[in-house]
């Protein structure tokens, strides 16, 4: 009886420390954000927001909306007042735990995006570690979060699906998130590389309508284009397909991907990639500094449209010749362009330098913008490939299979 007793003292103390639903929100009440692009006018914010529509989203027939997602747009000194004065045109509040993903205007990029930043790493509704973030190339960020595509209805998801597919199986992209680039900002341990975005067909008017999805090729369809390269937080340039495929293979971002190189005789080859591997390696001698790219790519033959004798071990080995070279040229390219023209350490050489002797790294790092574009950079490559195909030889010119 005693134990009893004791035991239901014990659980109603307890209970008095739980807490309840004191902070739910009805979903009613809520204005779900799924995107957001931030732009600069003058010296203020052009925020827009992409907002899920519930009827639309969630009925077969449609609710009686023409769109599945509505975009409001304020301007105002800082982001959180952007936010907050969205009230003024959005029945219901903004509601950012569910934001996946983030446009930066390139405008704004070029002049700095720490401030813009600022709110939503800092707001705790926002989930830093799952929203995608990316760079409007050319055109503003509020017309990228207006367009309208196939496939998925909430545009929001198309970018995150698209993003998703395209780090897994092509190299030139790869998915940046905002606690990657609030760390990058905060420790000043690298610089930022970010996926850019633009409008292919450009800004027709209908990208925001029904009509840009009512037929089999959208007038305006969303393209990840280039890499954004930042010095401290601003936009200073752009890498191009080659440049940032180099740029990823360096940072061992590559999952598959496919290639071509010239064969021996003449025509093309064209290769799966369907693993790599790479390393950066720091090295001090004499106080001097020096790195080291180390990878390593194994891929399957997918394509010849040359003459070539794939069952001779000889032709193989000129094959994979030919793909280190190639792969050397990739990533030389990238360096040339942001060791020397950009002058950004986006590949994190410091880091490599600092996990190799810390005192060392001290002596240099201050001025590490000064000793960065000079550093030698020593690239070790190595091409395996694994599998011929369904068929040895390839099919020669003028005959069927």
């Amino acid at each position: 009886m005693k134990k009893g007793l004791t035991l239901m003292m014990m659980m109603i103390c307890l209970s008095l420390f739980l807490s309840g639903c004191w902070s739910c929100r009805e979903l009613n009440e809520l204005a779900v954000a799924s995107a957001i692009g931030i732009d600069k006018v003058g010296n203020r914010y052009q925020v827009s927001v992409q907002i899920v529509v519930p009827n639309e989203v969630a009925s077969k027939k449609g609710g009686g909306y023409e769109t599945p997602v509505a975009v409001y747009t304020t301007t105002a000194k800082t982001m959180a007042e952007a936010i907050r004065k969205m009230t003024t045109i959005s029945p219901r509040k903004v509601y950012l735990a569910q934001l996946r993903v983030i446009v930066i205007g390139e405008e704004l990029a070029r002049e700095g995006i720490s401030s813009a930043l600022d709110f939503l790493i800092r707001d705790h509704e926002v989930r830093e570690e799952d929203l995608f973030t990316l760079v409007g190339k050319e055109g503003s960020a509020g017309d990228i979060v207006k367009v309208l595509t196939h496939m998925d209805k909430i545009p929001a998801d198309r970018i995150r699906g698209g993003l998703r597919t395209l780090d897994k199986y092509w190299a030139p992209t790869s998915v940046i998130k905002l606690d990657e680039i609030s760390y990058d900002l905060l420790t000043h341990e690298r610089q930022l590389a970010v996926t850019g975005t633009d409008i292919k067909g450009g800004k027709t008017g209908d990208e925001g309508t029904k009509k840009n999805v009512e037929s089999v090729e959208s007038p305006a369809i969303l393209q990840f284009a280039e890499t954004a390269v930042f010095r401290d937080d601003k936009l200073i340039g752009w890498l191009n397909e080659k440049e940032s495929k180099g740029y990823n293979y360096i940072t061992d971002r590559v999952e598959k991907t496919a290639g071509h190189f010239a064969c021996p005789g003449g025509g093309t080859l064209a290769v799966d990639v369907i693993r790599t591997k790479t390393k950066i390696i720091g090295h001090f001698r004499n106080g001097k500094p020096s790195i080291e790219v180390d990878l390593r790519m194994e891929e399957n033959v997918a394509d010849v449209e040359c003459t070539l004798d794939l069952t001779d071990p000889k032709t193989v080995d000129t094959l994979q010749e030919k793909g280190e070279a190639e792969l050397q040229d990739i990533i030389k390219t990238a360096l040339d362009k942001a060791q020397h023209e950009f002058k950004s350490d986006i590949f994190g050489f410091g880091e490599a330098l600092h996990r190799s002797d810390p005192v060392a790294w001290r002596k240099i790092r201050k001025n590490w913008d000064e000793v960065y574009p000079d550093i030698p950079v020593k690239v070790e490559t190595k091409v395996f490939i694994r599998n011929m195909g369904t068929i040895g030889n390839s099919i020669p010119e003028g005959q069927e299979g």
